[in-house]
């Protein structure tokens, strides 16, 4: 008898052990409620709202309205380059300096030529009067006078042509100087001083300050709800979100990513650097997402979710959470627009409990 007693206490303790272990196991969903007629819960409810429009969110960055390649319209060697990357200048700052020495040559040959044609105008000017008076008395033919008349006219032509050097020449100096054509920030520095400036090779890029943009690449599955005009959130890195408006969107794709650039424009006041990145949030048509109080959210389990009445009893659901603002949350996912959910909802509520729903 002994003998069966301690087999039986083993069983019974074998048993226990068994039906903690399935107790533990499963979903980790709150304790459901206890069965029978358990008095019901009084509870507030309200409506998940359609309040937040579902967005489509697009990688991209900052980019100035304006990327200049200042280069030298002349071939000389680099002397100076007053600027480097991330440095701020004005509109007509010196940003490099080139060798002057064969400008300047140019200038004193071309003024040299001006200063003999002038000198040979002037004669056949002086030669010009001299015979147009010895014709009106006679002594000349007519003949003789129209070669003269067309000695004076070349002289003039030749004079004409030499100030056009000048000017030239003087112009070709004024290009020694580099100056900015706008107000921005170096974004590159690509020449050194003692290199060979060549002309349409850049030896700065700058970025314009005013007006920056958002440019993202978006796949065709969702440009086509995009249109210019259209109010696009940007949240650029180290920054508060942006307010911005769409600006344009490409006809064709890249042929790299197969997506459509979004050129996005921001505040003017917008304090973002060409180049960083930041996320576009775009606004999907006729599509709205649900949005619930933040007192009806409850933590079970570690993760946020929402007692739904259906009936007299509760569902409890998980959500996945989006945005926040005026005291609502956007509702992901879990919960669709209309969903009955408790305001309030206590620890002590538990999935599946009867609830009396009261009216503040």
């Amino acid at each position: 008898m002994k003998i069966l007693h301690s087999t039986t206490l083993r069983i019974g303790f074998a048993a226990l052990c068994a039906a903690a272990l399935l107790a533990g196991c499963g979903d980790e969903r709150p304790p459901a409620a206890a069965p029978g007629d358990a008095p019901a819960v009084h509870v507030e409810t309200t409506a998940a709202a359609s309040a937040f429009p579902v967005r489509y969110e697009a990688a991209g960055s900052v980019a100035a309205e304006r990327r200049v390649k200042v280069a030298s319209r002349i071939p000389a060697y680099i002397t100076a380059v007053n600027f480097r990357e991330g440095d701020l200048v004005r509109e007509g700052d010196l940003l490099a300096a080139l060798d002057s020495t064969d400008a300047l040559a140019a200038v004193h040959a071309a003024e040299g030529k001006l200063a003999a044609a002038r000198a040979a105008e002037r004669d056949a000017e002086i030669d010009l009067k001299k015979f147009e008076a010895l014709a009106a008395e006679g002594f000349i033919s007519d003949h003789e006078l129209r070669r003269i008349r067309l000695k004076h006219d070349a002289a003039a032509g030749d004079r004409a042509e030499a100030e056009g050097a000048v000017r030239r020449a003087r112009n070709q100096l004024r290009y020694v100087d580099v100056r900015s054509p706008l107000e921005g920030r170096v974004a590159e520095r690509l020449k050194e001083p003692g290199e060979l400036a060549v002309p349409g090779l850049p030896i700065l890029i700058l970025d314009s300050l005013r007006n920056p943009k958002f440019e993202a690449g978006v796949p065709a599955a969702e440009v086509d709800g995009i249109r210019p005009g259209d109010e696009v959130e940007v949240a650029v890195e180290g920054r508060l979100p942006l307010k911005g408006s769409v600006e344009s969107v490409a006809q064709s794709a890249a042929p790299g990513t197969r997506t459509y650039l979004v050129r996005i424009a921001l505040p003017k006041d917008a304090d973002v650097r060409p180049g960083a990145f930041g996320r576009a949030s775009f606004r999907r048509p006729d599509a709205r997402s649900a949005a619930v109080p933040e007192s009806a959210l409850t933590r079970r389990g570690g993760l946020d979710g929402v007692f739904v009445v259906e009936g007299d009893r509760t569902r409890f659901a998980w959500v996945r959470i989006g945005r926040r603002c005026a005291g609502l949350v956007e509702i992901l996912a879990g919960l669709r627009p209309g969903e009955s959910v408790v305001l309030q909802p206590s620890d002590a509520l538990r999935d599946g409990a009867r609830v009396e729903v009261t009216h503040p």
